[in-house]
């Protein structure tokens, strides 16, 4: 029996097909999996709450501490990107501010509508994704990046709430110190800044010490990706339609397609595309939803900007993977 010819070409593309599968899959699967255990009444609240708060109060903080703290990389040829990250984010926030106070005449939904593009989920998704395409002693200048965008974009979603929101919020000046503190002291920021001190002065962990932190580390993204399935909840979507087609338009698709690009022609190298597509490929924060509830925005079309910037990021992850495979860069 004689098979059809496949050319060396095609072999390839299936290769680079099979590739991005594998990438994509286990986040998909796992969080397939939260969605239903849910269901199942197997995840509840409040264990979903204290799971995230856990999350990302102890587990993905040690996991940046621990990308950096181990990584073999100098983090010098990770600043062009950084550089990039940051412009790239500057001009997203200002030019989706300015969105959302056009398309929308109720500040609660002005508010919602640009957090949503503010504040990205690219310490769970950035870090899982990283692992996969890089491997996990590869991920030091991916968890740089990630630590340089969260004071950032905590800056601009608070400085959005407050402004827009004042109303609601009549003690803005004393709650946008708080907040300020907080982004200080946040533990995400705080893991890779003394993850990078330890790095950079040489600093060794007993090997029980660093055994505890690995451990502890590993258990970060599976249970976060369950976690953020389980609390998916969809609700009044006709209500949001406008909404919701323009957050998986612009920040599923034309973003990350945008961004990658344009690193693409500035001649970025692997571990650089990584960033650049973690940092704008990612969906929207769950924390998105809470902060909303906080200053009494719309917390019900945040939660659908998250639901739906996640499930369409996806398959957008999925493309751009395969992207980045066929053009050599994986």
């Amino acid at each position: 029996m004689h098979f059809p010819y496949i050319s060396r070409r095609g072999v390839f593309f299936l290769s680079d097909l099979l590739f991005s599968i594998n990438a994509v899959a286990p986040m998909v699967i796992i969080i397939a999996i939260g969605y239903f255990f849910a269901r199942a009444g197997l995840m509840k609240e409040p264990f979903i709450s204290q799971g995230n708060r856990l999350c990302y109060q102890v587990f993905l903080p040690l996991q940046l501490f621990r990308s950096i703290y181990t990584s073999q990389s100098s983090l010098t040829g990770s600043m062009n990107s950084v550089i990039f990250c940051l412009g790239g984010s500057l001009l997203v926030y200002s030019a989706m501010l300015v969105l959302a106070l056009k398309i929308e005449k109720v500040p609660e939904r002005q508010a919602s509508l640009a957090t949503i593009f503010m504040k990205s989920n690219f310490v769970l998704f950035g870090l899982s994704l990283a692992a996969q395409l890089l491997g996990d002693g590869n991920t030091a200048d991916v968890a740089l990046t990630i630590a340089m965008l969260v004071p950032l974009n905590n800056i601009f979603v608070i400085t959005v709430f407050t402004l827009l929101l004042k109303d609601k919020n009549a003690s803005s000046a004393n709650r946008f110190g708080t907040l300020l503190k907080k982004i200080i002291t946040n533990p995400i920021f705080l893991g890779a800044v003394i993850g990078l001190v330890f790095s950079k002065l040489q600093i060794t962990l007993p090997i029980f010490a660093d055994k505890v932190v690995s451990q502890l580390s590993n258990i970060s993204v599976p249970l976060a990706l369950l976690l953020l399935g389980a609390g998916f909840k969809f609700s009044n979507i006709s209500v949001y339609k406008k909404e919701i087609l323009l957050v998986t338009g612009l920040k599923g698709f034309l973003l990350p397609a945008g961004a990658l690009a344009l690193a693409s022609m500035l001649g970025f190298n692997t571990v650089q595309m990584v960033c650049v597509l973690v940092i704008f490929g990612s969906p929207a924060a769950s924390s998105t939803y809470v902060m909303a509830r906080e200053f009494g925005a719309d917390d019900t079309l945040s939660a659908n900007g998250v639901i739906f910037s996640s499930l369409v990021s996806v398959v957008t992850i999925f493309f751009c993977v395969l992207f980045l495979r066929v053009a050599g860069y994986l």
